[in-house]
């Protein structure tokens, strides 16, 4: 993350240092180069500002109500 990104973004610098940590920065980078290269491997929204690429929507998405509902 650059410097400006990581002072807007102050939430997503932290969980990303702490990804990093977990998973190795080399993991973590490349997801987020393959997110901002417009593949949706990694987005990030935080203070109006907007990095990566989203996942397109769910063709078929129920809420835990609507599972509930269909229960024996």
């Amino acid at each position: 993350m650059s410097k400006t990104l990581r002072l807007s973004m102050p939430h997503t610098a932290a969980w990303i240092d702490a990804l990093r940590g977990a998973f190795g920065a080399t993991q973590v980078d490349s997801a987020i180069r393959a997110g901002i290269d417009g593949q949706p491997t990694f987005y990030a929204s935080e203070n109006g500002q907007e990095i990566g690429t989203q996942c397109p929507p769910a063709a078929h998405s129920y809420s835990a109500d609507q599972l509930l509902d269909i229960r024996p």
